[in-house]
């Protein structure tokens, strides 16, 4: 039986806020939700919550300025909670700075059930936890190398899960068994590629797959043991 972690939610929308509520309630170690909005959570007198158990969970803003401008200004409040920021913004930098200003915790909204529960976990016992989505981009920018070697071979600007959706389509990986590699649903891979090939300018797997192999330089991974 998985522990429960109460949810205390701070976003604006009162649309987002329960559309927020919905989607967490269908985590199974999640417990009572409540929301705030995020001037009422940074006007909290910290006394007031200094022995609070809840998981804070901070919807984050479309633009990454209005993000910023508030962990600055609530930055008294994030180093003493269990934050935990969601949101669609994979800027490295961006989160980078989320990390800085206190929050314990990054995930996309398309996180699955296991992640989200496994964020909470982390973020219940005061400890970080990065979305898988981005663990690995980041890894490479600490250390200094990404999980791919990039050349100019691709005429086409890709971002990390492209290079990984590429590669898994060269090696002949259908749907399923990518969505088991990257940690994502099955959907979720189907939206990716949609939008892989829109950005190609193509139709159909067959291409995506000449593409790789015509630019594999350019999508080889650095250790390949890590993704066989």
């Amino acid at each position: 039986m998985l522990n429960s972690h109460d949810i205390l939610i701070v976003e604006d929308d009162c649309i987002t806020r329960r559309g927020l509520e919905a989607f967490l309630q269908n985590v199974p170690s999640v417990g009572n939700i409540r929301s705030t909005t995020r001037h009422s959570f940074s006007q909290l007198p910290l006394d007031s919550y200094k022995n609070c158990q809840d998981i804070v969970v901070i919807k984050s803003y479309p633009i990454v300025i209005h993000d910023l401008k508030y962990f600055r200004e609530a930055d008294k409040h994030f180093s003493h909670f269990r934050a935990l920021l969601l949101g669609e913004n994979t800027d490295i930098q961006y989160i980078l700075g989320a990390f800085q200003a206190g929050i314990l915790a990054y995930l996309t909204t398309d996180a699955p059930h296991w992640e989200i529960e496994r964020a909470l976990k982390q973020v219940a016992e005061w400890k970080h936890y990065l979305c898988s989505q981005m663990s690995t981009e980041l890894a490479g920018l600490l250390f200094g190398k990404s999980l791919f070697a990039e050349t100019d071979n691709s005429p086409i600007k890709l971002n990390l899960r492209e290079r990984e959706l590429l590669y898994y389509l060269s090696k002949g990986f259908a749907n399923k068994e990518i969505a088991g590699k990257l940690h994502l649903s099955e959907a979720t891979v189907r939206n990716y590629l949609s939008r892989l090939y829109t950005k190609l300018q193509i139709s159909h797997r067959s291409e995506a797959i000449a593409f790789a192999c015509n630019h594999i330089s350019a999508i080889t991974l650095t250790d390949k043991r890590n993704f066989e």
